[in-house]
C-alpha cells in the first residue's frame, strides 16, 4: 500500500502530536506500508540545524522536504507551494495521503488539494472555531479521529456526516508537554483551581457545579480555589473574581489550564469514559457525579478521581483535595498509568492498518497517472498495492474506541441516508460512506 504522510515539520524540534504521531507511524508501520513522508525544511532539527531540502530515507521510510515559507520567511504558519506542486503533480502514485493536523497552511491546502484520495487525521479541540476550515473538512475524503470526543466535535461543526471516518484512541499515547504556570501568567490565577473541560450548556451539569461552587466559596471563604470554564458560555455565568471563563486560542492553551489544576471536574450525568482521557492523559483526577455511572465506572477501575452524589460529597472533596493535594496528585498518576495501560501501540497501529486498507478501495479500479515533471523521480514509496484488502473497516472485538455508525447526536435530524450514487465523491470512496 503506497501512503504519503503529509506533516509540517516531520522530525523537528518541539513537535506537535500531529507530528509526533506521524514519526510514530511511519517508524511502526507494517512491512505492507510503503510509506513516504511529505514535509518541509521548516525546524530546526533536535541538534538546532537547519534541514535541507531533498530526498533523505530511513529504514522504514522515505523523507522528500520541500521549502517551508511565507511571503516573511518561515513562520508558526508555514505554507508550502513546492510540497503542493508535488502533489499536483504525482498524487496518483499514492493510494492514500495522509494529512496530519489542520494547524499549518501546508497541511491545510494539502488537504485540499489531494481531495478524494486525502485522508485527514484533523487534531481538532475545542478552540475557537475557524472559518478557513470550512473548506478543508468539506474537500477531505476521509477522517481518522483520535478519540471519540473529536469526532463528535467535527460533525457538530462540519458538514461530514456522509464521509469515511473511523476512531482510533491514539492521543492517550503521545508524549504532552504542558507548561502550567503559562496560564497562570496568562490569567492571573495564583491559588488552586478546578478546572470544567466540557461546553458551558444547559443541561449537562454545569449550573448545578455552578451552586456547587458558590455554596462552597460562601462556607469556605478563606479557600484559595477558583473555577475555570472554557467559553463561549450558553448559560448565565455569575460575576465573581473566583470564577473565570477563559478562551483558549488553541489546543495548546487548554492543555495548560487543565495541566496546572488540582481537579477536572465533569458534572454531566451523560458523560462517559472518554471524560477521563484528557484530564487522565495530563495527570490530573477527575471528580465526576456519582450519576455517570459509565464514567465513574472508569475513575474505579484506574484509581484516577472521586465522585460525588450530592453537594456536601462535593465539599468533602474538594476540602480533602484542599488539605491533601499530593494524594490528589497520586489520583492523577494512576489516572494516567491506567490510561497507558489500556492502550498500546501495536494495536494502534494494526487498527490504522485496517483502517487505510478499508479506505484505499484498491477494487473499484486504477486511478489515471499523473504526468512527472520533467527529471523528477518516482517516489521512493510508490509501490503496486497490496490486493487484498478488506471491504470496509472492521472494529476490534470489544473494541470500544470504533466510532459508532448510529450515534443519535451526530447526524442532523433532517438527514437522510444517501443514495448509492448520490454522495458526489468521485473515486474510490464514493461506496464506503458512514450511512
Amino acid at each position: 500500500m503506497r501512503l504519503a504522510f503529509v506533516a509540517t515539520r516531520f522530525e523537528a524540534a518541539d513537535p506537535t502530536p500531529a507530528e509526533l504521531l506521524a514519526r510514530e507511524l511511519a517508524e511502526r508501520g507494517p512491512a505492507s506500508w510503503r510509506t513516504t513522508i511529505l514535509t518541509t525544511t521548516v525546524g530546526p532539527d533536535a541538534n538546532g540545524e537547519p534541514f535541507p531540502e531533498g530526498r533523505s530515507a530511513a529504514e522504514r521510510y522515505g523523507v522528500i522536504r520541500f521549502a517551508g515559507d511565507d511571503a516573511e520567511g518561515p513562520s508558526d504558519d508555514p505554507s508550502s507551494p513546492d510540497l503542493l506542486a508535488h502533489l499536483a503533480r504525482r498524487g496518483a502514485d499514492y493510494d492514500l495521503i495522509v494529512v496530519f493536523g489542520v494547524g499549518a497552511a501546508v497541511t491545510r491546502d494539502a488537504a485540499s488539494v489531494a481531495e478524494v484520495r486525502t485522508v485527514l487525521v484533523p487534531f481538532a479541540d475545542e478552540g475557537p472555531r475557524n472559518p478557513d476550515l470550512e473548506e478543508v473538512f468539506a474537500r477531505s475524503a476521509a477522517f481518522l479521529f483520535g478519540s471519540d470526543a473529536e469526532e463528535r466535535l467535527v460533525l457538530r461543526r462540519y458538514a461530514v456526516h456522509r464521509r469515511m471516518r473511523e476512531t482510533v484512541r491514539f492521543g492517550a499515547l503521545l508524549p504532552t508537554t504542558v507548561e502550567p504556570e503559562a496560564f497562570r501568567r496568562r490569567s492571573g490565577t495564583t491559588g488552586a483551581h478546578l478546572v470544567h473541560p466540557g461546553r458551558l450548556e444547559p443541561g449537562h451539569g454545569v449550573e448545578e457545579l455552578l451552586r456547587y461552587f458558590v455554596t462552597f466559596r460562601e462556607r469556605h471563604p478563606a479557600a484559595p480555589l477558583e473555577l475555570v470554564l472554557f467559553g463561549p458560555p450558553r448559560l448565565r455565568i455569575p460575576r465573581r473574581p473566583d470564577i473565570r471563563v477563559c478562551f483558549p486560542a488553541n489546543g495548546r492553551e487548554r492543555r495548560e489550564a487543565i495541566a496546572g489544576a488540582l481537579a477536572a471536574v465533569t458534572p454531566s450525568r451523560r458523560a462517559d469514559r472518554t471524560a477521563a482521557t484528557e484530564p487522565f492523559r495530563l495527570g490530573v483526577p477527575l471528580v465526576a457525579t456519582d450519576a455517570a455511572s459509565d464514567l465513574v465506572s472508569s475513575l474505579m477501575a484506574g484509581n484516577g478521581g472521586l465522585s460525588y452524589r450530592n453537594y456536601n460529597e462535593f465539599e468533602l472533596i474538594l476540602r480533602l483535595g484542599l488539605g491533601e493535594p499530593e494524594l490528589f496528585g497520586r489520583l492523577g498518576r494512576a489516572g494516567r498509568e491506567h490510561l497507558t495501560s489500556l492502550n498500546d501501540w501495536d494495536a494502534v497501529v494494526g487498527r490504522c492498518d485496517r483502517v487505510f486498507r478499508s479506505f484505499s478501495r484498491p477494487e473499484l479500479g486504477d486511478y489515471p497517472e499523473a504526468p512527472a515533471a520533467a527529471g523528477e523521480e518516482d517516489p521512493e514509496a510508490a509501490s503496486a498495492t497490496d490486493g487484498d484488502e478488506e471491504e470496509r473497516v472492521v472494529s476490534d472485538e470489544g473494541g470500544s474506541d470504533a466510532a459508532s455508525e448510529d450515534r443519535g447526536e451526530e447526524a442532523p435530524p433532517e438527514e437522510t441516508a444517501p443514495e448509492q450514487d448520490g454522495t458526489g465523491l468521485t473515486g474510490f470512496f464514493g461506496s464506503s460512506i458512514r450511512r
